[in-house]
């Protein structure tokens, strides 16, 4: 029994030296605006990419200077676009490989240009 006792401590002390070595860090809150893009033939040119959700990911101090945080999109973006309508991916990766991810999302809407040149002017630097 006593050494079934020992043995729980033993795993404990090792368990809690192997949490110790990570850390929690918030990478952004729900909200933030994280990249803003080129919207082709909207009423704005540009549009905040947001995260849904806080972004939080638990690395060793090691990983924490060797991460690397990207973020993708399927473009160009062309309007109408809707608030919400996820756009692209942020991943965090160590040494290639993702450690973690969460969606982005287009922080609010883009309507259509009814406005003649603007269209005509998009559409030209879209074939360029």
């Amino acid at each position: 029994m006593e050494d079934s006792a020992k043995r729980k401590i033993e795993a404990q002390k090792i368990l809690d030296h192997g949490f110790a070595q990570f850390k929690n860090v918030n990478i952004y809150e729900a909200g933030d605006v994280v990249f803003n893009v080129r919207v082709w033939g909207g009423e704005q040119h540009w549009v905040n990419l947001i995260t849904p959700d806080t972004f939080a990911v638990s690395l060793a101090q090691f990983e924490q200077d060797q991460a690397d945080i990207r973020i993708t999109y399927k473009g160009p973006l062309i309007a109408p676009l809707k608030q919400g309508t996820q756009i692209g991916t942020m991943r965090i990766t160590v040494d290639g490989a993702v450690v973690a991810e969460q969606p982005v999302t287009v922080a609010n809407d883009v309507e259509a240009t009814s406005n003649m040149w603007r269209k005509a002017a998009d559409s030209a630097l879209l074939m360029v």
